[in-house]
């Protein structure tokens, strides 16, 4: 089975309303990434799953990861959905 992933930028996702959510391969911590500091780094047109391979875990320090697009919520359902 093939996985494909949706191809986002980091600005039309905060753009949009949406958070950007890490886990680390290593210790399984997980945290919400900050708009802004993204966006200076590495640009509005950044792809999000690029940042898989240039981010390091702030409680471990390992390299490697999993980085989703969260929605915000959808108004009929409630419901937010993960990229």
């Amino acid at each position: 089975m093939v996985n494909i992933r949706k191809v986002v930028s980091l600005g039309y996702l905060f753009s949009n309303g949406g958070v950007l959510m890490c886990r680390c391969d290593a210790c399984g911590h997980t945290e919400t990434l900050p708009a802004r500091p993204l966006l200076r780094r590495y640009g509005a047109g950044c792809p999000v799953t690029r940042l898989e391979r240039w981010l390091a875990c702030s409680r471990c320090g390992g390299k490697g990861g999993t980085v989703k697009a969260v929605w915000p919520p959808d108004p009929d359902s409630g419901k937010r959905l993960v990229d």
